[in-house]
């Protein structure tokens, strides 16, 4: 009885955090590799294939970012918001300074911090180019890009918190 209540026991909690062990933004633009001009980036985003739904975050930041794809070899170079909701599938946001970085082939990609209960989900799109930058990258950008080849972004973070053992 023991055994069969153990094992009813850790089914039951398995069952209780298989919706919230990930959660994900989908962007599908700026697409892979696609060449952005201007200072106005158009950020598409849909529910991803893991969950809990966009409806069940409680909010999220959005920045841009340039380098490689692990935390110690990018940067976030502009924050464009900081309390955003997920209310709408598509925003356009604007680089207010071109001189923070410069013009690599596919340097650039969203990152996305999912508020969740529980946590925090970090999220990247692929990687773009941004042609109308005059500035340039820190010597950790140029090092981090150096280590990237393809369009791919960094991979999903998936920072919820275990809940509580019943």
């Amino acid at each position: 009885m023991i055994l069969r209540t153990s094992l009813y026991s850790a089914i039951s909690t398995i069952a209780f955090l298989l919706p919230y062990t990930s959660a994900d933004v989908s962007f599908s633009s700026p697409s892979a590799g696609q060449t952005i001009t201007g200072s106005d980036i158009t950020v598409t985003f849909a529910d991803g294939s893991a969950s809990p739904a966009l409806s069940t975050f409680t909010g999220y930041t959005l920045q841009l970012c340039a380098g490689g794809n692990t935390d110690s070899t990018f940067t976030p170079i502009v924050t464009f918001t900081s309390s955003g909701t997920f209310s709408a599938s598509s925003i356009t946001v604007t680089i207010p300074d071109l001189t923070v970085g410069d013009n690599t082939k596919n340097a650039y990609f969203l990152r996305s911090i999912g508020i969740v209960p529980g946590g925090t989900i970090y999220n990247f799109s692929d990687r773009f180019t941004l042609s109308s930058m005059t500035g340039q990258f820190s010597a950790a950008v140029q090092q981090g890009l150096a280590s990237v080849s393809g369009t791919a972004g960094p991979a999903t973070e998936n920072n919820m918190a275990a809940a509580p053992a019943a």
